[in-house]
């Protein structure tokens, strides 16, 4: 789903999950902001939050498959929150699942 606060957009949110490449998130913005992407277990809990400033267009975020203590997770299905925040103040966020093999 998406919620917004402003005309800041995320479009085309996808997650690429390749054994042993880690997992590409990829989205566009529809202007430059500073980004959270969290991975979360299925029932929420934040597993790694990896943050960045992004540009407007298309932005690739790769995470390698481990928790926040260097520990890689085990298969299942999780969840991608992307929030992008502008310099106003404003933000948009977009979640998707994705399974982990």
């Amino acid at each position: 789903y998406e919620r917004r606060t402003s005309a800041l957009l995320i479009s085309g949110l996808m997650v690429k999950a390749v054994r042993g490449s880690g997992v590409t998130v990829n989205f566009s913005l529809s202007d430059g902001a500073d980004v959270n992407v969290a991975i979360k277990r299925i029932d929420g809990g934040v597993v790694r939050v990896i943050t960045r400033s992004a540009n407007a267009g298309l932005n690739s975020v790769v995470w390698d498959g481990r928790d926040g203590q260097g520990k890689p997770l085990p298969a299942g299905v999780y969840l991608v929150e992307v929030v992008a925040r502008s310099s106003d103040g404003s933000y948009v966020k977009g979640i998707t699942m994705f399974n982990l093999r």
